[in-house]
């Protein structure tokens, strides 16, 4: 393909994208309201010049399959041709096929018409069998619906040359609406996007950049005021008097004094410009920033594009009757968080009406009206981006909910019962739950709300739901307006520094001691009411202890689910905006770690991620205001306690002998669920786990042990029967400190691993 051809297919993808996302929306309207002429007229006059421009880059399936769209819409328009969900189902399905074939990028479009040679011609017979009912209504009794048989020769043109190799017929066309967009599609949206990600880079670096000017003008201040005090002794020797001191040469005095006076005076103007550059850099850097900012952002109308056609197709498929409203449409976002954020509202939106949204018998029995209503909103608050996907439907139950937790082993029903609602709803995140106990095409897995929530935490946001039975359900997302800088609140902690994003910051106060209760216990105070744990960071992260437990403390509270978290550190910095940096990937997944980013004078500074924090929080002993005991003797073997977590009742046996053995105390558990609460039940000094078991295996119950604090630095064993390169390094991402393969040498490695995790420091 020549550059002039490559670059016309690649202005006919950027306009038909926009103009077939019209086509399906005007095509769900005029299934509501057939007999609107002007949605008509709208779709004519955009297939029309969709028609034009496949014309201009030589697309005939496109040409073809929008002209027998052309067909069936001018009959609708001469009301020849009555609209109904079987004839918009027809229409949407071509405007499917258009939609994937504009969507390939131009090296791979001939590839997609080979491999899919005979949905075009599917297509058209489908569209041509809507004509003749009005055309020849005889021939199409006699003939059937398309569909029916092979397709007869000369139906279609054929999509390929002649000469290549018939295809059998194909099936319909899998629906957008629902599934994750094709490698191929927006490739030209993907291109100007990294190019804004380039661009957002350089902007933020020069944002940053350009703060570094203040510190250096400082540095010039200071060298000015010691300037000015060796001009005061030069000034105290040149009026000593004679034969105090021994005579100086003759005029050295004063040409010192005038080079002196020039140099205060240089230096002086220096700092003068160097601050007028700082001011000047700052407002254009800033005004840069802004800029690319703005060049980054489009409208949620964006991110909402396909819902009406998911609801669509999802309610016909329970049977249910299900309305769509879409509020703040032209709210502005990242187009970062909005590639993100359209995904996580299939997944609520599917979510909705499948777990929400009541059967039309069963609302009209709650005296509830019909349709139900699937609200979508977004909007702009505080700096931070707001989502809220609700549904009027039948709440979540939230008895039946305690009974699903109980049943699954993931809390006792006494836990449950000092659980506030916000917190019992936290299990609808966890992975593999869910409410529905048969599974369907859609839900029943327990896959989707913990994607949602991993996601939104991904992105620095936070994720709640509220719920009233028999009313409804509500999530609401609250997000960063963009991912690439940062505002933050920078705090410093044992010396080092480290970043709150000032968005998920509800407040930051100064805690005396006499307002903390719970000392030695569980400390809290209580502000504006409301009941604040307080939590050393220091301790959480391993650091060296510092805090004095003699107060005041500064604590950066955080709201989660659970209720406010106030963090206790050494000293606020102040507001940064920060560029931030990923983690290198080779390092691993650190739990409550977002990024890195550099400070003005030099200094790195790790990015934290607040509610995971939170989240490591729970379950785990909290900090007590008080000064830590001298690190204890190494007790001897026989006071070592280790357990061992394997499904197989010979491998757990096995192991506990050979513990035994060795002068340890060893516990044994079936699963990880066991494991998990065996860990919170009683101290251990190790842990032993095989990798494969059913429920919580073993990877999942080492990034447990990694999110808790308490249990942070407990040294954990990995062992399976796979020696694969890429097993070994999922199991020291998830945290293990030894991977042992099991086969003829595992026990003597296996102690030998465990003797040398448990030797003395």
């Amino acid at each position: 393909m020549n550059p002039e051809d490559q670059s016309l297919l690649e202005l006919f993808a950027r306009e038909a994208e926009p103009q077939m996302a019209l086509v399906v929306q005007r095509l769900l309207e005029l299934e509501q309201a057939p007999d609107s002429q002007p949605l008509v007229d709208e779709l004519l006059r955009a297939l029309h010049s969709l028609k034009g421009a496949a014309r201009v880059v030589g697309l005939d399936p496109i040409v073809r399959v929008v002209h027998a769209m052309e067909d069936c819409l001018a009959l609708v328009r001469d009301r020849r041709l009555s609209v109904g969900s079987g004839e918009v189902d027809v229409l949407l399905r071509a405007a499917d096929g258009i939609q994937a074939m504009a969507r390939q990028a131009p090296r791979d479009l001939a590839a997609w018409l080979e491999s899919h040679r005979s949905v075009v011609p599917d297509i058209l017979e489908s569209l041509a069998h809507l004509v003749a009912q009005v055309r020849d209504p005889l021939k199409v009794r006699k003939t059937g619906p398309p569909g029916a048989g092979a397709a007869e020769a000369g139906a279609a043109q054929p999509l390929m040359s002649a000469g290549t190799a018939p295809m059998p017929a194909s099936s319909s066309l899998p629906q957008p609406s629902s599934e994750p967009e094709p490698a191929g599609m927006a490739w030209s949206k993907r291109w100007e996007a990294e190019r804004l990600n380039r661009l957002m880079t350089l902007a933020g670096q020069a944002l940053s950049d350009a703060r570094w000017l203040g510190p250096f003008v400082d540095k010039l201040q200071a060298l000015r005021r010691r300037h000015a005090e060796g001009d005061r002794l030069l000034g105290q020797l040149r009026g000593a008097e004679p034969g105090t001191a021994p005579s100086p040469v003759p005029g050295l005095v004063e040409d010192l004094s005038k080079l002196w006076a020039d140099c205060a005076d240089s230096l002086g103007s220096c700092c003068e410009a160097l601050r007028e550059h700082d001011r000047r850099t700052a407002q254009w850097s800033h005004r840069l920033y802004l800029e690319v900012l703005l060049a980054r952002v489009r409208p949620f109308a964006e991110a909402v594009r396909r819902l009406p056609r998911l609801v669509r197709d999802l309610a016909r498929a329970t049977g249910k009757e299900v309305r769509l409203a879409i509020e703040g449409q032209g709210t502005r976002i990242d187009c970062e968080i909005l590639e993100r954020v359209e995904q996580l509202l299939m997944h609520l939106v599917r979510n909705a009406i499948d777990h929400g949204c009541e059967l039309p018998e069963e609302r009209r029995r709650a005296g509830k009206p019909l349709p139900a209503v699937v609200r979508v909103e977004a909007g702009v608050e505080a700096h931070e981006l707001w989502i809220r996907v609700a549904d009027d439907g039948r709440g979540v139950d939230l008895a039946r909910l305690r009974d699903c937790v109980v049943r699954s082993g993931r809390a006792s029903a006494e836990a449950l019962a000092r659980m506030n609602e916000a917190a019992l709803l936290e299990f609808l995140f966890e992975p593999g739950f869910s409410l529905k106990e048969c599974v369907t095409s859609d839900s029943g897995r327990g896959v989707g709300l913990d994607v949602v929530r991993e996601a939104v935490h991904a992105m620095r946001g936070r994720i709640q739901v509220f719920t009233q039975p028999g009313c409804g359900t509500c999530f609401e997302l609250r997000l960063p307006l963009t991912l690439s800088v940062v505002r933050t609140l920078v705090v410093e902690v044992a010396t080092e520094v480290y970043a709150f994003p000032l968005d998920q910051v509800e407040r930051v106060t100064r805690v005396m001691p006499e307002d903390v209760d719970g000392l030695g216990e569980q400390p809290f105070v209580r502000v504006q009411g409301q009941t604040v744990a307080l939590v050393s960071l220091e301790s959480l992260l391993g650091l060296e202890p510092r805090l004095s437990s003699a107060g005041p403390w500064w604590a950066v509270m955080v709201r989660t689910a659970q209720g406010m978290y106030g963090w206790l550190v050494d000293r606020c910095l102040g507001e940064r905006e920060l560029l931030l940096q990923p983690l290198d990937p080779r390092l691993g997944r650190f739990p409550g770690l977002s990024g890195t980013a550099v400070l003005e004078d030099g200094r790195p500074v790790v990015v934290l991620a607040p509610l995971e924090l939170a989240a490591a929080t729970q379950g785990a002993r909290n900090w007590r205001i008080e000064m830590r005991p001298a690190r204890a003797a190494h007790p001897p073997a026989g006071q070592r306690r280790i357990l061992a977590v394997d499904d197989s009742a010979t491998a757990r046996e096995m192991t506990r002998r050979l513990l035994t053995q060795r002068g340890y105390q060893a516990d044994v558990a079936g699963d990880g669920w066991e494991a998990w609460q065996a860990l919170h039940q009683h101290p251990y000094d190790l842990v032993l786990t095989d990798l494969e078991m059913p429920g919580l295996d073993g990877l999942e119950l080492i990034r447990r042990i990694r999110r808790d604090p308490r249990l942070l630095h407990l040294p954990v064993i990995l062992m399976t029967w796979r020696a694969d390169e890429a097993g070994r390094r999922r199991g020291y991402e998830a945290g293990a400190n030894v991977y042992v393969v099991k086969d003829g040498q595992v026990a003597s490695m296996l102690m030998a691993a465990v003797e040398r995790l448990l030797a003395p420091s």
